[in-house]
């Protein structure tokens, strides 16, 4: 433990020698080693993080500063020169609010600080017009809802209203108005129409709320609930079902920390390029997270195989599981795979013969190239020959019950699973 946390000191002091004589690159390099120690006290982290947060601010790699400021005040809340890393850093990314309210921050904290004034009177007229703009969108908001939510209004002015309402949730001054203004539970209410058009609007609308805010995806949540987007992902109208595959995509990254886990991958991969010694990330998740990628899993892996889930609807399943299925950049839900009936129900869509009068199966044209890909990035994720050996025993064991079958047609659907295999 001394030994680790003398070294942690010496690297730090290192990294700000590298930073002093303009050696950037060699001052990450040692910041991130003293940080990948591990056993070092809160403090130590905190100062740690806002010295690479000024060498990201130095290569002009602003989200990294961000990134690495909010740890260091995660741990040391107002501490200046966190504050004025993280405040640099949201301006060059043009995000005035998030810049302006770390300024004020700031200068509640250090009143006589004079390097952020200049920030401040650049910021002032840039969140007096947002105020303005924040003013103009929520009336625009309200017009929308007025169209929108009235069925006795016409069709097309309804479904412009609508879609417009979700050009306006991509804005977070339209995004906050609508949540604010009991949108999602208004927008819960459109899903239950019968109009298709109507429902993809508000499944669109959804998810443009959900984008990067981890608070709105649980209020989505918690009230449209995860059993009523499977429902909507199974319907045949590819449109709907597309939406709300997307809404649960939305869902996932918001509400995991995904892309943070996937920054730390990339991050990972740039020191490697350059020689830099660092650990593998660990993804981590709380035990709400945990809990939620479990039940979307299971509902998933169900939906593969089963016969009220459309065409459209299997496949746009398949391709979820295609994207978050790795352990190097998805949800670990390889291993799941193996221990439960997804890689069979995989194999059984595999093996389905569209034509075929004894297919009880929705599928696509594009149902047995999704299957292959998915059990290609299954086989790929495996890491070590004891989960090789139990994909292949599983496939083996599907194989064998099929052709140990007498029905001719059993043993073209094995065929046709070992083809979708070998693509």
């Amino acid at each position: 433990m001394k030994v680790e946390m003398a070294s942690a000191q010496l690297l730090r002091e290192e990294g700000n020698k590298h930073f002093k004589s303009g050696d950037i690159d060699s001052a990450i390099s040692c910041y991130t080693q003293a940080l990948d120690l591990g056993d070092l006290k809160e403090t130590d982290k905190a100062i740690i993080y806002k010295n690479r947060a000024a060498c990201h601010l130095k290569k002009d790699k602003f989200s990294a500063a961000v990134q690495d400021a909010t740890a260091s005040l995660e741990i040391v809340p107002d501490d200046p020169k966190a504050l004025y890393r993280r405040c640099q850093a949201y301006e060059k990314l043009n995000k005035a609010e998030e810049a302006y309210k770390d300024a004020a921050a700031l200068m509640k904290s250090d009143p006589k600080n004079t390097a952020v004034q200049p920030i401040l009177k650049r910021l002032n007229p840039i969140i007096q017009e947002k105020v303005k703009e924040q003013s103009s969108t929520s009336s625009k908001v309200a017009q929308m809802f007025n169209f929108t939510f009235d069925p006795n209004c016409e069709k097309e002015k309804r479904l412009n209203a609508a879609n417009n309402l979700v050009v306006l949730a991509k804005e977070e001054a339209g995004a906050k108005f609508i949540s604010e203004q009991n949108g999602v539970a208004k927008l819960k209410q459109l899903l239950e129409e019968r109009d298709p058009d109507i429902i993809q609007a508000s499944l669109r609308t959804l998810a443009c709320l959900s984008q990067g805010s981890k608070e709105r995806s649980k209020q989505i949540l918690e009230q449209i609930e995860l059993k009523r987007i499977g429902f909507l992902i199974a319907e045949k109208n590819n449109r709907v079902s597309t939406s709300a595959t997307f809404l649960l995509e939305k869902l996932l990254v918001a509400l995991t920390d995904l892309e943070l886990y996937r920054a730390k991958v990339q991050h990972y991969k740039d020191e490697r390029k350059q020689g830099n010694p660092c650990i593998w990330p660990k993804f981590e998740m709380t035990e709400e997270q945990q809990s939620l990628t479990d039940h979307v899993f299971t509902m998933l892996s169900k939906m593969i195989e089963n016969a009220k889930v459309s065409a459209s609807g299997r496949d746009n399943v398949i391709e979820l599981i295609i994207k978050y299925i790795t352990r190097e950049t998805g949800l670990h839900w390889t291993r799941k795979f193996l221990d439960t009936e997804g890689l069979d129900g995989l194999l059984a869509v595999a093996s389905a013969i569209k034509q075929h009068e004894t297919c009880t199966l929705p599928i696509s044209d594009s149902t047995k190239m999704h299957s292959s890909v998915c059990m290609s990035k299954i086989y790929d994720d495996l890491r070590s020959d004891k989960e090789r050996d139990l994909f292949k025993e599983k496939c083996s064991n599907f194989f064998k019950e099929l052709f140990s079958d007498d029905l001719y047609e059993s043993k073209v659907e094995a065929i046709k699973a070992v083809s979708t295999l070998l693509q």
